[in-house]
């Protein structure tokens, strides 16, 4: 079972002596977490930018303009399907080119990618939408691929996905944010065995094809 933000934060708090909260906010120890889990992602992204790409196929219904993206989606790489050409907005004088040279069996739709938060008190729901226009006028399969990002755990039951066999590096780099900046604690092992780790995870990541990768529950035992 995936370990969630509340027992991740429960081991951290074994560590630092201090098993409920009184020095160490949960909210504090839970913004080390996601610290860490940043560190990670861009250490990981600086010496492999497409460890995080993903393939995502959207499929639109006759009438369709908007359709959500998955949680994760962070940048876009490639949009794609047969017999469409797909242009960002705002258009540059570039697409205006494109229109002009287009054939007339490719159909033009122009897309617009944007955040939007719903708040039904006492539940915000944040969310990420591609809209199209025109209308699609028939069924189709969109093609996407793209870099994903890591949100922020937010929910005691939030879990961290396929980072799991990472999480030796991420409850390390947290335990030595908390101890860091608390009032005493040996940070500098905690220090240590963060970077031990990371440098394994860089040393196998730098190898892979992608994400689906040789990482395993226990690699960094």
């Amino acid at each position: 079972m995936a370990l969630t933000l509340a027992q991740a934060r429960t081991r951290i708090r074994y560590r630092i002596g201090e098993s409920e909260a009184s020095y160490w906010s949960d909210a504090e120890l839970n913004s080390y977490i996601n610290d860490s889990k940043d560190d990670l992602y861009n250490a990981i992204q600086t010496i492999k930018k497409d460890f995080f790409e993903k393939t995502y196929d959207l499929s639109v219904a006759s009438g369709d303009y908007i359709k959500a993206l998955p949680s994760t989606f962070g940048t876009l790489q490639v949009i794609y399907a047969s017999g469409y050409k797909f242009i960002s907005r705002p258009h540059s004088s570039f697409d205006f080119n494109l229109l002009q040279n287009n054939d007339l069996t490719t159909k033009i739709v122009f897309y617009d990618i944007y955040h939007k938060q719903t708040n039904t008190d006492p539940v915000v729901t944040k969310g990420i939408y591609i809209e199209f226009s025109p209308k699609f006028t028939e069924s189709v399969t969109i093609g996407l691929k793209y870099t994903a990002e890591l949100p922020d755990l937010s929910g005691d039951s939030a879990t961290f996905e396929f980072l799991e066999p990472m999480l030796g590096y991420i409850l390390d780099r947290a335990t030595y944010y908390a101890l860091s900046k608390g009032p005493a604690g040996d940070y500098n092992n905690y220090k240590n065995e963060a970077e031990k780790k990371l440098n394994r995870i860089l040393g196998v990541a730098g190898n892979l094809d992608n994400s689906s990768s040789e990482f395993v529950d226990g690699f960094l035992d």
